[in-house]
């Protein structure tokens, strides 16, 4: 891989990724981020096996590739550099980082080792536009009382559903002991029964 991005694109990637890479997990894996380089960007993926991420921005990539490398370590590294471009490749299985008269050298695994993401076949006519607002203030009302505990998945989410002879959406979130209701007049969202997200 060999690839030279705009330092704050790329600092911005590896920040929105800071938040699901596992710090302690039985799978050093885990605590990596993927930085792969193909047609014309440089794209960061990321996951807990539970919870993954991918992002990318355009990118001057001469040579196309993919290394796993210490997501926080890569990242305060980015941060560091001067605001011009960053050259990033491989060799030898370590990922160089150069910017400015800097120059870093990162052990990374190879791309192989790291968990491959779902492919997500996604139509058009398969998506619900619904009013972030209306979204995030029915979340804000219920998230509190999910459940955090693993071993619960059902009460982990949020219940949505759709009640049609009332004109209602609801959404709900229990974790067992507390109970969270709220329930809105239906903006026009369509869907077929209710779903846990």
């Amino acid at each position: 891989m060999k690839v030279s991005v705009e330092r704050t694109l790329l600092s911005d990637l590896l920040q929105g990724v800071q938040g699901i890479v596992e710090r302690k997990s039985t799978m050093p894996v885990l605590s990596n981020v993927l930085i792969k380089a193909e047609d014309g960007r440089i794209e960061v993926l990321a996951t807990d096996l539970e919870v993954a991420i991918k992002d990318s921005t355009e990118a001057s990539v001469v040579e196309e590739g993919g290394m796993a490398v210490e997501a926080r370590r890569i990242y305060e590294i980015v941060r560091s550099l001067p605001d011009r471009e960053v050259s990033i490749s491989t060799e030898d299985g370590r990922l160089k980082i150069e910017g400015g008269r800097s120059l870093f050298s990162l052990v990374g695994l190879p791309e192989e080792e790291f968990p491959t993401l779902p492919s997500i076949q996604i139509q058009e006519e398969d998506l619900l536009p619904i009013d972030t607002g209306f979204m995030m203030d029915m979340l804000e009302k219920t998230t509190f009382a999910a459940s955090t505990d693993e071993s619960r998945y059902n009460l982990r989410g949020v219940f949505l559903e759709r009640d049609v002879e009332e004109g209602k959406i609801r959404m709900v979130a229990t974790d067992g002991h507390r109970l969270s209701l709220v329930s809105k007049d239906d903006p026009g969202i369509v869907f077929e029964r209710g779903i846990i997200i």
